[in-house]
């Protein structure tokens, strides 16, 4: 099975915009943070990261991670978000609360998981009181 990462992501609100830190720990339970905690796969985590849910004027970009080489935003379009690399993300579920993604995976890599329970990969992200999404088009991602 894939490596697998945990992360424990952590939201302040910045001048009307949402920054998460996300910071690896070994285990979920070593901390009670009111953050975010998600599972990925090693092969799509950006790991010490800081994501800022801040559109562009085409308010198609909800999420950007800052300082960072390797992926620097999200495309959210029919409820699947896209990273710059290619990595692709389902959106499963979301309301005003929370957004729920599943990595999307090609056929084979669905076969080589065929006994990973099908939701095993779920990333949920918590809405926290600070959390307040700057565009319609972010709003509508999270509420459908």
């Amino acid at each position: 099975m894939k490596n697998i990462t945990l992360l424990v992501l952590s939201l302040f609100s910045l001048s009307g915009c949402v920054s998460i830190n996300a910071q690896k720990i070994s285990d979920p339970s070593e901390t009670n943070t009111r953050g975010l905690i998600g599972v990925w796969t090693s092969k799509l985590v950006v790991s010490e990261s800081s994501f800022q849910i801040n559109p562009d004027n085409s308010g198609k970009y909800c999420m950007s991670i800052l300082n960072s080489n390797s992926v620097n935003s999200f495309k959210i379009e029919n409820d699947v978000i896209t990273l710059n690399e290619g990595s692709k993300f389902k959106i499963i579920n979301s309301d005003q609360n929370k957004i729920i993604i599943r990595p999307l995976r090609t056929k084979k890599e669905n076969e080589d998981l065929k006994y990973v329970p099908e939701n095993y990969f779920d990333t949920q992200y918590v809405k926290d009181d600070n959390l307040s999404l700057t565009s319609e088009y972010c709003k509508k991602a999270f509420t459908k």
